[in-house]
């Protein structure tokens, strides 16, 4: 590991004091006085046609400025991969909460009395609840015209919008060959993304007609495009501010229901218009975790040597879908990391008029870890084999080639599970106590290849005359401490304190393009193209020193604000003189792009492309006690190693680490959207049971820096969203040591747990 000044070293966050203080602003904040207040009527049924609409009362009321409906924009689909939704229903709602009409008036009182005035009549169609249901022939269609929605290049029949398959070796042979084979049905609820702050945004419209969107956005350029995509405006008349996002595990990457009515009132009545959802609405009307079924068979031999692995995956999507559309991603995690030479996968979404789903935390890995992962620990069992050993003997190694066809490097998985055996080792001392257990998990992650397509960024780092820096870039900080990240990659690379650094981040006319933060790849992605520019800031600087001190620029180095000579420290020039000079020199001020260097990058990146450079795993160990009376599951003990290659921002590693942990005991043992008929009957924080302090253990936290990558900044890999990922089926495996029961429904609750004694 190379020796660092800043990188890998106790760093504060660049938003630490603003946030501690409570004057960060988020995006209600811009709310100027006189802002007009929106609400939103939302379709009673699940499915049902719309007759007719009477808006006439509702804009007679006094104070109110604007109603819109479908009628008042142009019929334009949207959506973040598949476009199958539009702002407002046009002829057909499709999902109780369905959005119908809204309005902006003087105050929410008023608002919500206009939308009691609007008069909808409906037609109620037939409707689909269940997802296996929605797969037969017969099944009421969610959508008739699917198959016009872009991408058009989709295998779609019936309610089957998305369908992939994956395959490798022989699966039948290879269940002939296996000793044992272990066959088992796994499920996961609605869930939603649980962050603090709900959807919000001002819009506002100057007098040139540019709209301004100040929104809790994670991905102000997509919401930027999609705004202007559905409200038919040029690019240049459509601005995003995303401010500061309260909280995202993916549900702020799209625009919603919020961003766009807003505009649209906005443009409509010539006023800034505030708009904020409700819980009620986020927990029954946004686009939530998708519900998946999991069917597993999978045969192994005496020796625990793993032979044929089948799979079966059906998501609910429910009326829309907002998620990632490449299901080869699901079919990576459902493999697992371990060596399989007969594979024969499976993944089948399916609309339903349930709530619309999305992106939630780790998309595509959380549902498969914990299917894969307890199908491992349930066939260690059947095998009478230590499950940490069968892990160990069937793990990946380097040069692996995934069912996709990608070939895997820098890989850590044995190095994880090491780390947990010792783990294990010091902590299990002696008998467990009765109603105790133990349950391990092996965490996954980036284990698809990523084609330098998806890896394109933009950044700048620019001097100033006094010798500080800004950079400029389009990532956002939703949470988790990125910028501070790449802000100290620019202090590293300059070798200055991170506070002379200041950040521009938050304006689409101001920073240039970025993809969105998310997915874990921001550091991975971003952090080399800072380092890049930075670098290039950097050449520059000591090119206009060696002018001045009359040596080369190789001669040079830069440190404690000066330039100077590597071999003679008493010839040096202070930074800040030569970046003053830069602003009359004939290159003109110092502003470092990489430009070359992210082109010879991409250049190389396409040469590998097929190659899984960042995969980064996980050893998990949790210690719970199951009440025997009430079924009530407590976690004593959590542990979580994670290789990330090279921790950058360390303290930021271990809290995404912990947080992560955090966030999927939530998804192991509370977390439901309880749906019946399309209705979501706890749309609310006190029964959504999102995981408190209380209910959260000591989690002891630890990074391995085993597998640097190759493209990662100093070798960074992505990890904050696998680290939820697996913590079900540790939490499962513990619940099977404690009871002797499994239980393969999420949550593992009370009522789960119950039913699986009853269960044959």
């Amino acid at each position: 590991m190379a020796t660092f000044t800043t990188v890998n070293k106790p760093q504060v966050r660049s938003d630490a004091r603003l946030k501690a203080s409570g004057t960060a602003k988020y995006a209600t904040d811009y709310a100027p006085p006189g802002a007009l207040s929106a609400k939103v009527l939302h379709s009673p049924h699940a499915h049902a046609r719309i007759v007719s609409i009477d808006t006439s009362q509702a804009k007679a009321l006094p104070g109110v400025y604007a109603v819109i409906t479908a009628a008042d924009l142009p019929r334009v689909m949207t959506g973040r991969w598949l476009k199958d939704r539009s702002v407002f229903a046009w002829d057909v709602v499709r999902h109780i909460g369905d959005t119908v009409a809204a309005v902006a008036a003087v105050d929410e009182e008023t608002a919500e009395e206009a939308l009691e005035l609007i008069k909808v009549e409906y037609e109620v169609l037939p409707a689909v609840f269940d997802p296996m249901e929605a797969l037969k022939p017969d099944a009421p269609l969610v959508h008739k015209d699917m198959v016009s929605y872009e991408p058009k290049k989709r295998a779609c029949r019936g309610n089957i919008h998305l369908e992939h398959t994956m395959t490798r070796g022989n699966v039948e042979a290879g269940f002939k060959q296996s000793d044992v084979i272990h066959e088992a049905t796994y499920s996961t609820p609605f869930g939603h993304q649980g962050f603090i702050q709900p959807h919000q945004t001002v819009a506002s419209v100057d007098a040139n007609g540019k709209l301004t969107v100040w929104a809790a956005a994670k991905d102000p350029f997509r919401e930027r495009q999609m705004l202007a995509e559905v409200l038919k405006l040029p690019m240049s008349k459509v601005k995003v501010i995303p401010g500061y996002v309260g909280g995202d595990f993916g549900g702020k990457g799209t625009i919603g229901t919020v961003e766009a009515v807003a505009a649209a009132l906005a443009l409509k009545s010539q006023r800034p218009v505030r708009m904020a959802n409700t819980w009620q609405e986020e927990l029954g009307c946004t686009f939530a975790r998708a519900r998946t079924r999991t069917h597993i068979k999978a045969g192994a031999r005496k020796d625990g040597t793993l032979v044929a692995l089948q799979v079966w995956e059906v998501h609910d999507s429910g009326a829309y879908m907002d998620s990632i559309a490449d299901l080869g991603v699901s079919c990576s995690y459902l493999q697992g990391p371990y060596v399989w030479p007969n594979m024969d996968m499976k993944v089948t979404m399916v609309y339903t008029n349930n709530t619309p789903t999305g992106h939630c935390r780790g998309v595509r890995v959380p549902a498969e870890s914990f299917a894969i992962e307890s199908h491992i620990a349930g066939l260690a069992a059947r095998l009478g084999m230590d499950p940490l050993e069968l892990r160990l003997k069937n793990a990946i190694e380097d040069g692996y080639v995934m069912a996709g066809g990608s070939a895997v490097r820098n890989v850590s998985a044995k190095q994880a599970l090491e780390a947990m055996r010792e783990y294990l080792k010091r902590e299990k001392t002696g008998p467990d106590e009765p109603n105790t257990g133990w349950g391990i998990s092996l965490g996954q992650y980036g284990l698809h290849a990523l084609p330098s397509g998806l890896q394109a960024t933009s950044c700048c780092v620019k001097m100033n005359e006094d010798g500080t820096a800004v950079l400029i870039t389009g990532s956002t900080e939703q949470g988790v401490g990125i910028l501070t990240a790449l802000q100290a990659i620019v202090a590293e690379e300059l070798a200055m304190p991170m506070e002379d650094i200041t950040l521009v981040a938050h304006d689409t006319d101001a920073v240039p393009w970025e993809r969105g933060t998310g997915a874990s790849q921001t550091l991975y992605r971003v952090g080399p193209t800072v380092r890049m520019a930075a670098v290039d800031a950097r050449q520059q600087l000591l090119s206009l020193a060696a002018e001045q001190l009359k040596v080369a620029p190789g001669d040079l180095t830069i440190g404690q604000g000066r330039i100077f000579v590597r071999d003679a420290p008493e010839m040096w020039v202070p930074v800040a003189k030569v970046a003053a000079g830069s602003l009359t020199s004939k290159n003109g001020p110092i502003l470092g792009t990489g430009h070359e260097a992210r082109q010879d990058r991409f250049a190389r990146m396409e040469a590998e492309y097929g190659i899984i450079d960042g995969p980064a795993f996980g050893g998990n160990a949790v210690k719970v006690r199951v009440d025997p009376e009430t079924g009530k599951v407590t976690v004593l003990k959590y542990y979580i190693g994670w290789e990330v290659g090279c921790a950058v921002a360390p303290s930021n590693v271990i809290a995404q680490l912990q947080g992560g942990a955090v966030f999927g005991l939530g998804f192991a043992l509370s977390e439901e959207m309880q749906v019946k008929d399309g209705k979501v009957l706890n749309n609310n924080l006190l029964d959504f049971r999102l995981p408190t302090a209380a209910d959260a253990p000591m989690v002891e936290a630890a990074y391995l820096e085993e597998a640097p990558s190759n493209w990662g900044p100093y070798g960074a890999k992505g990890m904050a969203e696998g680290a939820n990922a697996p913590v079900a089926a540790a939490v499962m495996d513990a619940v099977h040591s404690a009871t002797g029961v499994w239980v393969r429904d999420l949550p593992v609750n009370p009522e789960h747990i119950f039913a699986a004694r009853k269960a044959p």
